[in-house]
């Protein structure tokens, strides 16, 4: 059976975006497994005391039910250089363990630190992330990316962020690139047009 995770993002305590990921997670096992019994995932979260302070991951990996609850400690990582990749046929709908497809891809990063995929043209998501676009003190996510995450999606909600195309031939146009994800909030990694590489 498949198995599927959700990364939280734990500050001194604090668990960030409990409702979206509960929210995925629960439409996640309705779509494959067409389950309608949702899974609370905050009484399932007991976060040991020495996981209390400072910045943590929790990983959660379940199928039909929950598998496995872990906690780490977690550093935001540096990312200096981008490599542009093209995936006509890449797809990645659901939050799954395994990735092979996007393992391949981002094998082929070269000295890169990430990868951009484009597929069919438009700027979709990096391997580890959702991107977001700064165009002055506007700021636009892809409107097809792979995976929609947690931070995107809280980001659109709260009218941080507007959905657009975004094609590949437009990157050099924005005056810089944020990196998102569930453990990494906008203005945290950022990197100009030019450390984007075909």
């Amino acid at each position: 059976m498949v198995r599927l995770i959700e990364s939280i993002r734990i500050l001194n305590g604090r668990i960030s975006h409990l409702n979206f990921h509960e929210n995925r997670c629960n439409e996640s096992r309705t779509k494959l497994w067409n389950l309608t019994k949702a899974i609370n995932l905050r009484k399932k979260m007991i976060i040991p005391r020495n996981y209390q302070d400072g910045l943590v991951k929790c990983r959660i990996v379940y199928s039909q039910e929950i598998e496995e609850i872990t906690f780490q400690k977690y550093q935001i990582r540096s990312i200096n250089k981008i490599k542009i990749i093209q995936s006509d046929t890449i797809s990645y709908p659901f939050k799954f363990e395994e990735r092979k497809e996007l393992d391949t891809l981002f094998a082929n990063k070269d000295d890169s630190d990430e990868i951009m995929i484009v597929k069919n043209n438009l700027v979709t998501d990096a391997y580890y992330y959702n991107y977001v676009f700064q165009k002055g003190t506007q700021y636009f996510t892809p409107n097809q990316p792979l995976l929609e995450g947690v931070m995107r999606s809280s980001l659109i909600l709260n009218n941080k962020i507007i959905k657009k195309d975004i094609f590949v031939f437009e990157i050099q146009e924005f005056d810089a690139i944020h990196l998102i994800n569930a453990m990494t909030p906008l203005g945290k990694i950022v990197v100009k047009p030019n450390q984007i590489n075909t």
